[in-house]
């Protein structure tokens, strides 16, 4: 079976949409590419493929077997994430080690929106970060501890509207 329902090869340079929805009752894997069901499978992701841990890191990887090209991954979302909100998406953990994967804590903001400004506090209330740039995990030019990071930050609107946001991150070291 084709990645693509009407292309046998998509390394031309175009986006294509790809889904992957999990219903934990039937431990039914379902992907679809450009909104057509391309496979499924029926797997118990925690236990076969997590070995049991209820929390896991999941990515992405490709291969070009050798040959080198570009590929690229732009993540979407929906109603169904973690905040019910489709303004924004915070992510609970970021890894500054310098791999150039994680490195900095941002808030992706969906079309419309922007971050007016974001506040990093420690479990003790100090701000570690006030800016409108991605925080790179340090504090007056040192790293900062591993733990958990309060984070207040400001949402705009193209109208001007004004949310204000507060979550969590994780820094891991």
């Amino acid at each position: 079976m084709d990645f693509h329902t009407t292309k046998s090869n998509v390394q031309d340079g175009s986006w294509y949409d790809l889904e992957l929805q999990y219903d934990a009752l039937s431990d039914l894997l379902s992907v679809y590419v450009d909104n057509s069901f391309r496979h499924s499978i029926t797997l118990d992701i925690k236990e076969d493929i997590f070995n049991g841990e209820s929390q896991a890191y999941w990515g992405m990887l490709g291969s070009t077997g050798g040959v080198s090209n570009k590929q690229q991954v732009c993540f979407d979302w929906d109603t169904t994430e973690q905040n019910g909100d489709t303004k924004y998406v915070m992510p609970t953990v970021f890894m500054p080690n310098g791999d150039n994967l994680d490195d900095e804590f941002l808030i992706f903001t969906k079309d419309g929106y922007t971050i007016g400004k974001m506040w990093i506090y420690n479990r003790w209330g100090e701000l570690m970060y006030e800016g409108t740039d991605p925080w790179d995990g340090t504090y007056k030019s040192e790293n900062a501890k591993q733990g958990v990071y309060v984070v207040a930050a400001e949402l705009i609107s193209d109208s001007g509207e004004l949310t204000k946001i507060v979550g969590d991150v994780t820094l891991l070291r």
